[in-house]
């Protein structure tokens, strides 16, 4: 018997939780909410007391939330949680994370792998504080994260002959120092 299960996991932690997943597709799914205020040590004993004062009010924010995420079809982010999620991103795949900071993936997309790898090892010297690699190895590693990326070489010959179908840069990169 096979069953699709209509649920959702929520995970309550002081830290992001490492997920074990090079593509980052757990990431990519996950909404990170932050709760950056502390009680400890000053709870509020009253609370449920004070609580059930605002019982009637707090039923009207909760419907009008309700049916703002049926509107927008999906739970949105903050700038904050999308901050999370790229850190999240960063620490279960650096090549992931360069993807979706500096890359677009589509089927009709062609790029070199070495200027894939030249953009590459500055984001890792800019954002992730890396070291590279070589370029095989980097080449291996995107495609184990994005399986559906396939070799290209055209007619051409030399490093720069050989491509990647399937992903892009972005065409406004940020500026690198000389």
């Amino acid at each position: 018997v096979r069953a699709q299960l209509q649920t959702r996991f929520v995970i309550c932690a002081n830290e992001v939780p490492p997920f074990a997943d090079a593509s980052g597709a757990m990431v990519s799914r996950a909404l990170f909410v932050t709760t950056p205020n502390s009680h400890y040590d000053r709870e509020d004993l009253t609370l449920l007391e004070s609580l059930r004062e605002e019982l009637q009010g707090i039923l009207l924010w909760a419907i009008a939330g309700w049916e703002s995420l049926r509107r927008a079809g999906r739970f949105c982010q903050t700038e904050t949680s999308k901050a999370l999620a790229r850190e999240a991103l960063r620490d279960v795949s650096k090549e992931a994370a360069f993807v979706s900071e500096r890359c677009e993936l589509g089927t009709g997309f062609l790029c070199s792998i070495q200027d894939l790898y030249e953009c590459w090892s500055n984001w890792c010297e800019e954002v992730a504080e890396i070291s590279p690699g070589p370029i095989n190895h980097f080449t291996y590693r995107l495609r184990k994260s994005f399986p559906f990326l396939s070799r290209y070489r055209p007619g051409s010959t030399g490093p720069r002959g050989r491509h990647l179908r399937g992903i892009r840069l972005r065409e406004n990169q940020p500026e690198t120092d000389p």
